[in-house]
């Protein structure tokens, strides 16, 4: 096989529903619930996104969700920390365009998203070999204030 069709093959082979975690809005049994509930109607691609987390508690997280991933075949990337991605064995991790522009490889995961939102950040996904991008925002929200790309 050539190695540009590994690429699309793998691409096709990711679930079609990416869930991206926000849970500062409950409490972490809301949460656990609520991310069981999901995966139970067939969420399988989670993106750990607690920003506000301090990383010792961004772990302790992480390492419940896993075991609920692990449940339902599910598979989880840690938006932004490589460290904690690689202590929790997670599925990989979810850049984000800093970290997307100051890499120089991919990091070693078997999946690795990124975050872009201009053409520019585009072009270093696609040279850092990430397997997807997630593009937004479009409109200014209330964690990206600064953003306002059209792409």
């Amino acid at each position: 096989m050539l190695p540009a069709n590994q690429k699309i093959l793998n691409a096709l082979q990711l679930p079609v529903v990416y869930g991206i975690t926000d849970g500062q809005q409950m409490t972490e049994p809301e949460f656990l619930e609520s991310l069981e509930r999901a995966c139970f109607r067939g969420l399988r691609l989670i993106q750990l996104r607690e920003k506000d987390l301090p990383p010792e508690l961004l772990y302790k997280l992480a390492e419940k969700v896993m075991v609920i991933a692990k449940h339902y075949s599910a598979q989880v990337l840690i938006n932004s920390s490589m460290e904690i991605a690689q202590a929790v064995k997670a599925h990989g991790v979810h850049l984000t365009a800093q970290q997307l522009i100051s890499l120089t490889a991919r990091p070693d995961f078997p999946i690795v998203a990124c975050s872009c939102h201009n053409q520019i950040e585009l072009h270093y996904a696609q040279r850092l070999g990430c397997d997807f991008a997630v593009l937004g925002p479009v409109q200014t929200t209330q964690t990206h204030p600064e953003h306002n790309s059209k792409l």
